[in-house]
């Protein structure tokens, strides 16, 4: 028959098992939520030097320094006969 000692000890011992389990989770998840962080902080800096690009771009054509580009298809495109 299991005494009161040994039921205590297998409840402390399924405590420390979640408790590892929860732990190991939370750092798998801080690790995943510092490579999206970076991720997210790479992506923004390309976005402001696109839209950075894409206002100088715009100024251009404003400014007429940039003359229309041509719509044809390139050389090497398949056209038909």
């Amino acid at each position: 028959m299991a005494t009161p000692h040994d039921d205590t000890n297998r409840r402390l011992a399924a405590l420390e098992e979640t408790a590892g389990f929860t732990e190991r989770k939370a750092d798998q998840l801080d690790a995943l939520v510092a490579e999206l962080s970076a991720q997210v902080f790479d992506l923004t800096n390309k976005l402001e030097c696109l839209d950075k690009r894409l206002a100088e771009l715009k100024a251009d054509v404003q400014a007429g320094d940039i003359c229309e580009v041509p719509n044809d298809p390139p050389p090497h495109s398949h056209r038909p006969l």
